[in-house]
């Protein structure tokens, strides 16, 4: 069930209430996904007595845009006492960004639920613009103790007071996630060091061996040196299938850096699907050629998105990169935005 109320300023609690009521009809209902973004009538009050009709559902996931809100840690919480009671449900999907009265507390309390159905497998979380520190993401290191069964997890973070100490946490907590297939990160506008994030997380992927999936996500300050990171640990990584990184505004990255890169990749032997977005960064048509010579040796590639926008890139050293894609013999999508 998809419903979708954005920008309903009318929507009060009350309303909230009776939608919930409607639900809880409905027993047999496995999947709701909910937008309420810019309800502002909407609180944490309402949330309580929402979830408390979603508990008689056989549901399996959820999905829910609160951006922005008023709820509180507690209002959440009623949210999440509702998750230990579904005992089907196997995937979230929260959108809390902009809701600013939401602390290190709310991810504690999310965290903590979601130890408690068995069948658990996917989350996904937004925040942005909240006062999540780095407690909140020592308290996620502590709860993967406990989630073995996640198999994929989506986690974004903008504009909060999260440092390299807060990275290092949640990323080192991903190390217990032993089934772990999926792993989407982004982090912006936090006064985290990019570089040494990327020579972390680059570090722990050696123990997550069902690993198919990475998205990365960084905007400024990544260098050369955070490429020459990553790029070591791409080369442990032979079943991965998708690889996205978006590295945008990073100016510091030149040819040289993209060269280290194309060495990890060329050792994803089952590499499907590469998406790589350096745009506003400083490669040129000689780095570009490398990479396409490079690629040549993953025969795996079906799909390949580049975006080189405001870079030094031309449209000759695009055809040239076509080019050299051509005796990739499985590859049937190829998108370039310049």
């Amino acid at each position: 069930m998809d419903l979708n109320f954005k920008q309903s300023r009318n929507i009060t609690d009350q309303g909230l209430r009776i939608l919930g009521k409607a639900l809880r009809k409905l027993g047999c209902l496995r999947f709701i996904k909910i937008n309420l973004a810019q309800c502002e009538n909407i609180t944490g009050r309402s949330l309580k007595d929402f979830h408390a009709s979603l508990q008689r559902t056989s549901l399996q996931s959820i999905n829910l845009d609160l951006t922005p809100c008023s709820v509180t840690d507690e209002g959440l919480k009623s949210l999440t006492e509702a998750f230990q009671r579904l005992g089907l449900l196997q995937s979230i999907d929260i959108n809390l960004e902009f809701c600013k009265e939401l602390t290190d507390k709310s991810l504690e309390n999310i965290f903590q639920a979601l130890q408690r159905p068995s069948s658990f497998r996917s989350v996904s979380l937004r925040f942005m613009d909240n006062r999540i520190t780095n407690k909140g993401l020592s308290h996620m290191k502590e709860s993967f103790q406990r989630l073995g069964s996640i198999q994929s997890i989506s986690l974004n973070f903008a504009d909060l007071a999260i440092t390299d100490e807060g990275a290092q946490n949640l990323i080192q907590g991903f190390q217990a996630l032993s089934s772990l297939q999926s792993i989407k990160l982004g982090f912006f506008d936090c006064k985290i060091t990019p570089d040494n994030v990327l020579q972390i997380f680059s570090q722990g992927l050696q123990n997550l061996i069902f690993l198919q999936s990475i998205s990365l996500v960084f905007a400024n300050n990544i260098t050369n040196q955070g490429l020459k990171y990553l790029s070591q640990g791409l080369k442990g990584l032979g079943p991965l299938r998708f690889l996205k990184l978006a590295f945008v505004s990073c100016d510091k990255i030149t040819d040289k850096g993209l060269n280290v890169l194309i060495e990890g990749l060329q050792s994803l032997s089952s590499l499907q699907n590469l998406s790589l977005n350096l745009s506003r960064s400083n490669i040129s048509n000689p780095g570009l050629k490398n990479l396409g010579q490079g690629l040549q040796k993953l025969t795996s590639l079906q799909s390949i998105d580049l975006n080189v926008t405001n870079t030094k890139i031309t449209h000759k050293g695009l055809n040239t990169f076509k080019e050299d894609l051509k005796g990739l013999d499985h590859l049937n999508h190829i998108h370039i935005v310049k």
